[in-house]
């Protein structure tokens, strides 16, 4: 029953991050899947931006519809990723931990989800603002499910202050990540006052991440942690 519950909330948090490069763990939503039937289907909106790509010289700058392609790719992976962080603090209702730590996880929890409703806003107010581009390949999508499982697995064995170092890990990583897709989005903004606002949310995921990384350094060493990563069984076995 308590392990029941435990992977219940775990599913609910959203802590699906891929550890070792971009994300721990990001499982296959339906904006995904949405997007890869767009991917695979001839679409007219997308064919000026290819067009543009290919009048392009070396060295050239990007061109305007280039520049819209690479927003909304960003902006798309930061929204759905941000639906995801706003609710890890859901797994305060089943682990209590100190009141720093509490703060922080709920913290990241309204930015994100300000983060959500302030792209929404965006989209609404802006036809060519597109948040249905992720447009991850196939193999993508399936090591995201399985760094998906890994890591619920691994937070469901941790325990104390093992646990809570393993869920600052994955946020900062996760808050590095945002904070850079927010920095490309604002880069490739063509209307400035999309630029502040996407600089206004990097700067915000960014300071999440410094503070996640400092209470990070502050947990004392966890010593079972080399010792639960030997013990872990071959992925083929």
């Amino acid at each position: 029953m308590k392990h029941a519950k435990w992977t219940g909330a775990l599913k609910a948090c959203g802590l699906l991050w891929l550890a070792a490069s971009l994300l721990c763990g990001c499982g296959k939503t339906e904006k995904d899947r949405q997007s890869q039937k767009t991917a695979s289907a001839p679409a007219s909106r997308n064919q000026p931006t290819q067009n543009s790509q290919a009048e392009n010289g070396p060295g050239e700058k990007p061109g305007p519809a280039d520049k819209v392609a690479v927003r909304n790719n960003a902006a798309s992976l930061l929204y759905d990723l941000l639906g995801q962080e706003k609710n890890v603090s859901k797994i305060l209702l089943i682990k209590k931990k100190a009141p720093a730590f509490e703060k922080l996880i709920k913290d990241i929890s309204k930015t994100a989800d300000d983060g959500e409703k302030q792209l929404d806003r965006l989209a609404k107010d802006d036809p060519a603002f597109d948040l249905h581009e992720t447009r991850l390949p196939p193999g993508e999508v399936a090591s995201r499910e399985a760094q998906s499982k890994e890591q619920e697995h691994t937070l469901l064995a941790a325990k104390d202050q093992t646990f809570e170092f393993d869920l600052l890990l994955a946020q900062a990583q996760a808050l590095d990540y945002t904070s850079h897709l927010a920095g490309v989005a604002a880069e490739n903004c063509t209307m400035p006052d999309q630029a502040r606002e996407f600089k206004t949310l990097e700067t915000d995921l960014n300071g999440l991440y410094l503070q996640a990384v400092a209470q990070m350094r502050g947990v004392p060493r966890v010593t079972d942690r080399r010792d639960r990563d030997k013990k872990k069984k071959p992925r083929n076995s």
